[in-house]
């Protein structure tokens, strides 16, 4: 199954390539981490890791209900616009941006789950 994976991704296929980030990126970083090593020494193209990353958040980002995304775009974009000004353009109370966020936010957490995306993932850190 592997091998052929791999040839799938090789040739450009898009899904191949994400199972194979998702399968093995948590387990190359830990390796390169146990080993002190930055992500050019062990291997990983840090440019690569981080489109890849935002590909898969901003893929669930989509698929959020259209309120909870049109927030989520809004609170994305510089410069970060008030409550105030959300409130206005979201056309919703200022005391409801909070929890919406909140269910965005988790929404997406479960969402990047169930396609088996893990936090480290995510995390420009790990």
């Amino acid at each position: 199954m592997l091998p052929i994976l791999v040839q799938r991704a090789g040739q450009g296929d898009e899904d191949a390539w994400t199972e194979l980030v998702r399968r093995y990126n948590p387990m190359l970083r830990s390796i390169a981490r146990s080993l002190r090593l930055t992500a050019e020494e062990g291997g990983l193209d840090a440019e690569i890791v981080r489109s890849e990353r935002d590909r898969l958040l901003w893929q669930a980002v989509d698929d959020l209900p259209a309120h909870q995304r049109k927030l989520m775009l809004l609170l994305s974009r510089g410069p970060k616009p008030s409550y105030q000004q959300v409130a206005q353009v979201m056309a919703m109370p200022v005391g409801s941006i909070g929890p919406t966020r909140a269910r965005a936010l988790q929404r997406l957490r479960d969402l990047l789950t169930e396609r088996g995306v893990s936090a480290d993932t995510l995390d420009p850190m790990a």
